[in-house]
This record gives structure tokens, C-alpha cells and sequence, in this order.
């Protein structure tokens, strides 16, 4: 299997360092997918999963303008060059974007009160789209599916995490480790959304004090300011004021 990694900035690639440790100190377990029942939020997310997918479908029903994720986030180049993945933001790193959230405001809530939320967004693939064997940056985070759009037949869509092939279910919340080996595909003719969330990995205070610390930091490293300004930018050329 050929792995095809984005490009890891620095900040990052510092901090594999601490993967083992990281790993060692999980209070939910280092297993590549993790049991979303043992996640106290993930009753109430699922409960808001129609309100937040009508917000979805509005979004696209007015024509917003929801940017090829490596528009905003060129170290996704090595994984996608075209327009069929592509990201509405609400939520990077912990820094929220006040104009994308205030469009889809039942969203936001549901997000904002999932414990240790860094990352929200949209995150929809379209027809034919296949995303190579990759990792992500830190282990210090654990991805959240929740899916809003599954085309039938729902056997084609599927994403595959340390060789366990699983398929989304609209309504329902999946959670892994993002740093595990995965792959991810939309092989029907509709098109794949779901709610796109990084959260903290449960950690005991000490570590859990070091892993905030460290987020932190990326926050403000020149990877951070980058990626505002990278984000800036694409919707500027819209004509769109993105106030992160």
C-alpha cells in the first residue's frame, strides 16, 4: 500500500514526538477506531444531526461558495487537486469563523458544546472521489464523523482506518484516530457530507494540560497565522469578508 501523506508542516512533524506518550495516557484508548458510545456528547450531537444537516442543504440550496479544501489548506495538495472535496469551515485549530458560523447557527451550537471542539466544518465529497492511504498531523486530536448525506448505495462511500473498512449511516457519529493509516472513497453517483469535527483526546490532567499547550501553539506558530490568512484570501477573491 502506498501511503500519500499532505504536506506535515514543522510544528507537526515536532509533534510525533509525543505520539507514544500520547497514546499511553489515553483515557478512551489507542485503538485506530474508537467506540463512539463511550463519549458522553454523542447522544446530543446525534439528536441535532437533521437540524444540522437542513443547515447544510441551505448552504447549497443559496449558492454559497464552500472552497476544494486544498484552496484553504494547500498541505491537502498530495491528496486532492480537484474540486470534489471541499470544506465550509466553521471551527480551525479552535479559532471560529464568526461569518460561516453565523450562517448555519444551529450548527455552531451543537459544536460549541461538544467538550474540547477544534475543528468544525462540512466536509463533502463528491461523486467519484477517492482520497489515498494518509495520516494526519497529531494524535492529540480524535476525528468525528457525523453523517448528514449518504448516497445510496451506501456500500460505494465508505472510509477505511487501519485496514477496517467502515460506511457511513446518516444520523450517526463515528470517531478515529486520525493518525491511523486511512483511506476514504465516494464511488456512487450522489455526493457525501458529513459534520467534520477535531476534538481533544481524553487525557488525565497532567498530559491533558501539555496536549491543550501544545494546540495552543500550532495555534500561534506561522502555520496557524498561514492558514488564516490562506483562508482570508480565498473568500476576499469572492468578494466575501471571512472574519477569522
Amino acid at each position: 500500500m502506498t501511503v500519500i501523506n499532505a504536506r506535515i508542516p514543522l510544528v507537526f512533524r515536532l509533534l510525533h514526538r509525543f505520539e507514544a506518550w500520547l497514546g499511553r495516557h489515553s483515557l478512551c484508548g489507542d485503538a485506530p477506531v474508537l467506540d463512539a458510545a463511550q463519549f458522553g456528547w454523542v447522544p446530543a450531537l446525534q439528536a441535532q444531526w437533521q437540524a444540522v444537516a437542513a443547515e447544510y442543504h441551505a448552504l447549497l440550496a443559496r449558492g454559497e461558495p464552500i472552497p476544494p479544501f486544498q484552496a484553504i489548506s494547500p498541505e491537502q495538495r498530495a491528496l486532492t487537486t480537484d474540486a470534489r472535496w471541499r470544506t465550509f469551515v466553521l471551527y480551525a485549530y479552535g479559532v471560529k469563523a464568526p461569518r460561516n458560523a453565523a450562517l448555519c447557527p444551529r450548527t455552531t451550537a451543537a459544536v460549541e458544546a461538544v467538550p474540547g471542539l477544534q475543528t468544525a466544518m462540512f466536509s463533502i465529497l463528491e461523486a467519484g472521489k477517492v482520497l489515498p492511504p494518509h495520516r494526519g498531523p497529531y494524535k492529540g486530536l480524535l476525528r468525528v464523523h457525523l453523517a448528514l448525506q449518504v448516497p445510496e448505495p451506501a456500500q460505494g462511500c465508505w472510509i477505511e482506518v487501519a485496514g477496517q473498512r467502515l460506511h457511513w449511516r446518516e444520523g450517526e457519529v463515528m470517531v478515529f484516530d486520525d493518525t491511523a493509516i486511512h483511506s476514504a472513497a465516494n464511488t456512487t453517483r450522489g455526493r457525501r457530507c458529513v459534520l467534520f469535527l477535531d476534538v481533544l483526546r481524553p487525557l488525565p490532567a497532567p498530559a491533558d494540560h501539555v496536549n491543550r499547550t501544545l494546540i495552543a501553539l500550532v495555534r500561534r506558530s506561522p502555520f496557524g497565522t498561514r492558514a488564516k490568512a490562506v483562508f482570508r484570501r480565498w473568500y476576499a477573491a469572492r468578494g466575501i469578508q471571512a472574519d477569522v
